[in-house]
């Protein structure tokens, strides 16, 4: 059975329902699929909630979900205050048993079956996803250069990240990644991402870039209805923040999909948290910045 992994904590929980419901939705078949979540710190009451959004759209799926809590990783850095990040390095030894994975972030609107990512998966590359620039214009590229990746090659995305785990096993890629972690500490600007594609680089095979369509909170809006593909809303404020709903460009995308979860009703209000207000604001203020200067 091919798996789905996620990691998800209450902050982000409004965003996984919306993600699990639109992979349900754009299933093309009923081939079974394990939805694997990985929860840290959700009560009982969330994870009902999260298996009622399932139910409304099975489609032959399995949703299992596990408590988890990562601690530290070598003393790397947190993402707007939670490790959670780095739990994809983990898979691993999480799924032992499992040879394909299909990583997701939580903040994807999946309007493509996921199945056909599966059948790019091959037994000589440990990775799959698309490239994004190339590698001298990354906030790591010093880094890059330092540990020999060519520097004409693209660096990848991991919101959408598929892994074969029998070559992350037999290669020892785990033990990699926490060397690159302890070697390169300070240096590291974009989380367990610069990790994986450090260790990763020369070995990821690159896939079609709908699969992972990238957007931002104050670009670019797409039509609706949107084309086939997996959209990415990466930034801050999400559309579930405080001021999502004004700030994303694209907050239409994400609320129609959001309408049919089990949490519809929930208030959202209930699922922030002061501390990760503070943490994004400075992106807020960027995101407001950029389109004040594209409206002017």
């Amino acid at each position: 059975m091919n798996t789905v992994a996620f990691f998800t904590n209450k902050s982000i929980l409004p965003g996984l329902h919306s993600t699990i419901l639109s992979l349900l939705e754009s299933l093309s078949d009923e081939s079974p699929l394990l939805l694997k979540v990985y929860a840290e710190n959700i009560s009982d009451k969330e994870k009902k909630l999260l298996e009622a959004t399932h139910a409304k759209c099975p489609r032959g799926t399995t949703l299992d979900i596990e408590d988890f809590t990562i601690g530290d990783v070598g003393g790397a850095k947190p993402l707007h205050g939670t490790m959670l990040t780095y739990g994809r390095i983990f898979l691993g030894s999480l799924l032992p048993d499992t040879s394909l994975c299909l990583y997701l972030d939580c903040d994807l609107i999946i309007k493509t079956p996921v199945n056909e990512m599966f059948d790019l998966f091959d037994d000589q590359h440990t990775a799959f996803a698309i490239e994004v620039k190339s590698r001298q214009t990354s906030l790591d590229a010093d880094l890059y250069r330092d540990v020999g990746l060519d520097m004409d090659g693209d660096y990848f995305n991991a919101g959408v990240l598929g892994m074969n785990l029998d070559l992350w096993r037999e290669r020892g890629l785990y033990e990699e990644c926490e060397r690159t972690i302890s070697t390169y500490l300070d240096r590291i600007n974009s989380e367990d991402e610069t990790i994986m594609n450090i260790v990763l680089g020369h070995d990821f095979k690159r896939v079609d870039k709908r699969f992972n369509i990238r957007t931002y909170p104050e670009y670019p809006k797409f039509p609706e209805p949107v084309e086939p593909g997996i959209y990415h809303l990466i930034g801050a404020p999400k559309p579930w923040d405080v001021f999502g709903s004004r700030m994303h460009d694209n907050y239409n995308i994400w609320a129609d999909v959001h309408e049919r979860t089990a949490i519809a009703r929930v208030p959202l209000w209930r699922y922030r948290s002061m501390k990760r207000t503070i943490l994004i604001s400075r992106k807020m203020y960027n995101s407001w910045r950029i389109r004040r200067k594209r409206e002017d």
